[in-house]
């Protein structure tokens, strides 16, 4: 009697498991004792049910794409930074006189310094009036924000107000009542009130204070004064208070000023560098980009070319950056520049500058040495973390991509879209009006709810970045034995400047000297790497198999073959009934 289709598929499975190499499922089906069976059996579901567990923490271990750190050190040529330098006083002294009477508090100091006399024209330095006519290696970078016209009634009332002499505190609000309508109907009402009366506009400049200092400073409001600015009068006395009103009203005063007026103010390239060398030759003004820092005013930057790339082939001070710098201690504003010299950022091409929040104070009458040593950080993205190359990121900079310009762009459109206006201290969206001074309610809102982390901005970390560990050293600068080459070095100078450094004293406390180089070409990488691949997977599944089951390569090709001829089977079950015919016989009986 021919076997049926399902005795065929019977037969096959028992067959395979006679004689499969699985462990355990043989003894299980060719046992004789039936309690053998059921042990064996009992046995390798258990076995199996733990690979399948295993094989589950497997996946989910694959899936998390967890990362490796893997740290090497290589010798080879670096990219030299970007280095930023600005002046610790904003604008210089003796240009208050031309900026209205709304400075002239600014003037005489709480000591009673005055400021020295407008000088006239000077013969070989000055205003630096040659940066609109050289070219320009970027546009974006030497003026990230949009020129901003004044109007008419601008005009009008920043004339009165010079002419009147009115208080900082109140000019400010007063001149920043063209950008009050747009914001809410509730912060126009407050800017009014501002202005009605000094008494009003001064309380709320004090109330605004702490807000602004923290918006101000970048968020380093407790690195530069010890606390986060919350309730001023917990934290500081009523003197050191008033000093830091004096600062913020001078600000505001300062930010009233269009943006020519602010460079014009600032201390000048020329006065500035005395003398600069890069790897033993001369560089000049050309290899220096400039930026208007709204807390440092004019701030130069050397290298800050994002294309074309300065390679550092030696070791040691002879083969980086040397500069010598006039600071102009006398243009000094008395009671709002507390320290003498200048801020240092140290950064990499291309990258937007923040004094406020980043870099070292160098003072005069020093060498600073700054030895480098560079570290590169490569991350991955896309499943294996969170990280990003910066083209897919709004940037109002137009810069090289960073979190921090990032974190700025976020929330500047975050104020444009909730108060109708944007921060004066962020580049200007296209066509969108400038917040007033000081700040009004709405900008004071988002100002606390980003400094308490209640803001959230996606603003991942670069792919690549590259991070500089310095060192530092510092030796009296200029030694006595140098005066005599360093009075040759100022002869360069105008009289007026040679007048004001005719003492050793004079010098120290108006020069300085910086050193940047990289110690030693060693550079290290930090790099991640998948941890755990297709490959790991495989070869873990199969572990587990082998361990618990039994189960190899050739297993699978046993399964795989008990597969076709089940197939097989089934379908030729299916083709015979294809064949089958039913003849109808009741017509021939």
């Amino acid at each position: 009697m021919p076997r049926t289709t399902d005795n065929k598929v019977a037969s096959a499975l028992l067959e395979f498991a006679d004689t499969t190499t699985t462990h355990g499922v043989p003894r299980a089906v060719g046992s004789s004792s039936l309690l053998r069976k059921i042990c064996w059996t009992v046995a390798f579901v258990a076995s199996l049910g733990y690979f399948l567990y295993q094989a589950s923490m497997l996946f989910n271990k694959y899936f998390d794409y967890p990362v490796a750190t893997d740290i090497s050190i290589k010798f080879a040529t670096i990219e030299f930074p970007a280095v930023t330098i600005c002046n610790l006083n904003p604008v210089r002294l003796s240009k208050l006189n031309t900026a209205g009477g709304e400075f002239s508090s600014y003037i005489i100091s709480d000591v009673g310094t005055t400021a020295p006399p407008s000088p006239g024209p000077r013969r070989k330095r000055g205003v630096d009036t040659s940066q609109d006519n050289r070219p320009e290696y970027d546009v974006d970078w030497e003026d990230p924000y949009p020129p901003r016209e004044e109007s008419a009634e601008e005009h009008e009332l920043l004339r009165e107000r010079r002419e009147t002499g009115s208080s900082a505190g109140s000019a400010d609000s007063q001149g920043s009542s063209d950008s009050s309508d747009s914001s809410d109907s509730s912060d126009s009402s407050d800017s009014s009130d501002s202005s009605d009366s000094s008494d009003s506009s001064d309380s709320s400049d004090s109330s605004d204070s702490s807000d602004y200092a923290s918006y101000m400073y970048g968020g380093t409001w407790s690195s530069h004064y010890g606390q986060d600015g919350s309730s001023s009068s917990d934290y500081m006395s009523e003197d050191y208070h008033h000093e830091f009103e004096l600062v913020q009203n001078f600000s505001s005063s300062i930010l009233g000023l269009n943006r020519t007026s602010r460079r014009t103010m600032g201390h000048q390239y020329q006065d500035l560098v005395l003398e600069c060398a890069y790897d033993g030759r001369s560089c000049s003004r050309t290899d220096f980009g400039r930026i208007l820092d709204e807390k440092y005013g004019n701030c130069y930057t050397f290298n800050s070319d994002k294309v074309l790339q300065r390679k550092v082939r030696d070791p040691g001070p002879a083969h980086g950056l040397q500069l010598t710098l006039y600071i102009e201690q006398d243009e000094y504003v008395p009671a709002v520049t507390p320290a003498a010299g200048v801020r240092v950022v140290i950064h990499q091409p291309g990258e937007w500058p923040f004094p406020a929040e980043e870099g070292f104070d160098v003072g005069p009458g020093y060498s600073t040495s700054i030895g480098l040593q560079v570290t590169t950080i490569r991350r991955l993205g896309g499943k294996y973390g969170n990280c990003t190359d910066g083209r897919d990121k709004d940037n109002l900079y137009r810069s090289k991509y960073s979190t921090k310009t990032c974190l700025h762009t976020c929330f500047q459109r975050l104020l444009v879209e909730k108060c109708g206006c944007g921060s004066r201290f962020i580049p200007l969206p296209k066509k969108v009006p400038a917040c007033p001074v000081p700040i009004n309610s709405c900008e004071q809102r988002w100002i606390s709810e980003m400094r308490n982390g209640r803001i959230w901005c996606d603003c991942p970390p670069s792919c690549v970045d590259n991070t500089l560990s310095m060192t530092f050293g510092f030796s009296e600068w200029p030694a006595d034995s140098y005066e005599k080459s360093l009075r040759q070095k100022l002869s360069k100078l105008d009289e007026e400047s040679q007048e004001k450094l005719q003492t050793s004293h004079d010098a120290r406390r108006n020069l300085l000297k910086l050193s940047v180089y990289f110690e030693q070409l060693n550079q290290q990488t930090i790099s991640e790497s998948p941890a755990y691949r297709v490959e790991n997977l495989l070869g873990d599944l199969g572990g587990q198999l082998g361990l618990w089951v039994g189960v190899s390569v050739m297993t699978i090709l046993e399964v795989l073959e008990l597969i076709v001829d089940v197939t097989q089977i089934l379908l030729s079950k299916a083709r015979g009934k294809k064949k089958t015919r039913v003849i109808d016989i009741s017509g021939h009986m």
